[in-house]
């Protein structure tokens, strides 16, 4: 308890204090202008698109590389940076999976050992079904929410064993006592490429609950909605086994796109605003840029070698390029700025989960960057006033909520700029990580946990299921497992958040202090996360600050 009690006092959110301005007054605001325009004539928004198979898709609004532009320079040295962080083993790791003879699934088991050495074991090879559900919690779950009390149910559910996994008899009562959730991965099965129809990501929907004795979240019942069936844990080991099979392949699809939209796409045209909006002697565009960093290079690297014909993504991944592409072009208008982890966490029903890695951690971050990012904006707004004279910010509010949706067209108050530029750091640190970067190795694993199913679904249970037969094809198997390592980069002093990161900007004078407290907090949290992981038989440290680099570089 005292821990927790020192933890939680530092992260009480301080108030700005009363201070002299720093930007109402500033004397070079004409010349800082000058520099901005000149900026803004080089770089702008623009609805962006990409082809593929012959069709072209309509993507998010972004940097144009046109010749000689400032865009065009930034695109080219941050996709530089970009492929200079590559993981130097993947030779090795591609040469390792491929001197394996995999005939059955046990011979996984041997590959993973062989790899062990260069690369962590996936936390997904545990398939137990405590350990599915906490991947929920974890590395997945990004549509996971709590069924609502007004939520009809499949009546089969009633069939559900209830009683002997949750404590509870009748589903019913599960839902009206906030204990059963939902993955809901209904709509998958629409973006399936149907030009590839032998592997493919099905409709599903998992629903889990929380143990009455144990508290633990657990998994109930999976519904294939391609089939139709309910499976449940009681099912024969097979038919479960499987049905958690497809459930992960869903998974897989939208989260790596639930990724792609939160924590790039979004962020490019608020980035781009910002260059056009905002002097680079700004400290909210000095804090930004140091974050943004690599930003531009991702999209264009990620069109390019995962959504185009023939990746390894493209055979691979359900949804293959044009599947994934159609998803991005449908939910890119649709993807809400205002509905990030402090939104999701509090409106999905979850905070009736009680031990929840993901949130857990997550508030831990999102609380400590609050009260850093109030402490460092103190020196620079002593009012209200001084905010609605800062021009700069105003223009970039302004300008960004024309491009992406619910983001402020104003700040009122130093609250709504510490609000705005929380959910911006930490998208590119906590939430990136955990979805993409390490979070996608250790999301996909042979055999049970991949993007996707590779032979039809029985048409009802006690079939003869080989599962050689729905995992992705042996002469993919060095590509995928190559281009998940792809995502582990090594992290070191120079990338980590904790320690150093700050220390390699000029923030100016008045942050230390900030800073200094900061680096307190992220100790306190990596002492936090250590202390609760260890239990664990396959502790979740993703979210270390450790372990967490300073900018979206994968």
């Amino acid at each position: 308890m005292m821990r927790l009690s020192i933890l939680s006092t530092l992260l009480i959110k301080t108030c700005l204090a009363s201070e002299p301005s720093l930007i109402q007054y500033d004397p070079d605001a004409s010349e800082r202008q000058q520099e901005t325009d000149a900026v803004a004539a080089s770089i702008q928004n623009e609805l962006r698109t990409h082809t593929t198979y012959g069709q072209t898709f309509e993507l998010n609004h972004g940097p144009v590389p046109y010749p000689e532009s400032l865009a065009e320079s930034m695109i080219i040295q941050e996709t530089l940076l970009f492929q200079s962080n590559a993981n130097p083993d993947l030779g090795l790791i591609y040469g390792i999976a491929e001197s394996f003879n995999i005939n059955t699934v046990d011979d996984y088991d041997a590959m993973y050992a062989a790899l062990e050495p260069v690369i962590p074991i996936p936390l997904t090879r545990d398939f137990s079904d405590e350990a599915f559900a906490r991947d929920r919690l974890t590395l997945k779950g990004s549509r996971l929410r709590a069924v609502s009390w007004y939520e009809r149910l499949d009546r089969r559910l009633r069939a559900s064993p209830a009683y002997s996994v949750c404590g509870i008899r009748h589903v019913g009562k599960l839902k009206r006592w906030n204990r059963l959730f939902v993955e809901d991965l209904s709509f998958v099965g629409e973006y399936n490429d149907p030009a590839a129809p032998s592997k493919y990501a099905p409709s599903a929907k998992g629903y889990f609950c929380l143990a009455r004795r144990t508290g633990k979240f657990m998994p109930l019942a999976i519904h294939l909605l391609d089939t139709d069936i309910i499976y449940y844990p009681s099912d024969s080991e097979d038919d479960w086994a499987l049905a958690k099979m497809a459930l992960n392949a869903a998974s897989i699809n939208v989260q790596q796109m639930d990724h792609f939209i939160e924590t790039h796409m979004m962020l490019e045209p608020i980035r781009v605003e910002l260059l056009r909006s905002v002097s680079d002697k700004h400290p909210v565009y000095k804090l930004l840029e140091h974050h943004f960093t690599q930003l531009f290079g991702n999209t264009p690297a990620g069109l390019i070698g995962l959504l185009s014909e023939g990746t390894t993504y493209d055979k691979t991944w359900g949804w293959g390029a044009t599947g994934t592409l159609r998803f991005l072009q449908e939910k890119l208008p649709e993807a809400s700025f205002a509905e990030g982890f402090d939104y999701r966490m509090n409106q999905a029903g979850l905070q009736y989960i009680p031990v929840y890695p993901y949130r857990d951690y997550g508030q831990m971050h999102w609380h400590a960057l609050e009260k850093f990012l109030s402490s460092y904006l103190e020196p620079y707004y002593s009012s209200n006033l001084d905010l609605e004279l800062d021009t700069e910010l105003q223009s970039w509010a302004s300008a960004t909520c024309s491009v992406v949706k619910d983001f402020p067209c104003h700040f009122d108050c130093a609250d709504d700029v510490v609000h705005t530029l929380t959910s911006l750091v930490f998208r590119v640190t906590v939430q990136h990580h955990v979805m993409n970067s390490d979070g996608t190795h250790h999301s996909i694993s042979f055999p049970f946990s991949l993007p996707s199913l590779n032979h039809p679904l029985p048409a009802s249970k006690g079939a003869e299921i080989d599962f050689m037969d729905y995992v992705v094809p042996r002469s993919e198997l060095g590509n995928l497992l190559t281009l998940t390592a792809f995502f582990v980069r090594r992290i070191g002093p120079e990338v980590a958040i904790l320690g150093t990161s700050y220390d390699n900007v000029d923030l100016g004078s008045l942050s230390l202090p900030a800073v200094e407290d900061h680096q307190k907090i992220l100790a306190l949290i990596e002492d936090e996360i250590d202390y609760r992981e260890a239990h664990e038989s396959h502790p979740f440290i993703l979210m270390k600050p450790s372990r967490l680099p300073y900018y979206v570089w994968a």
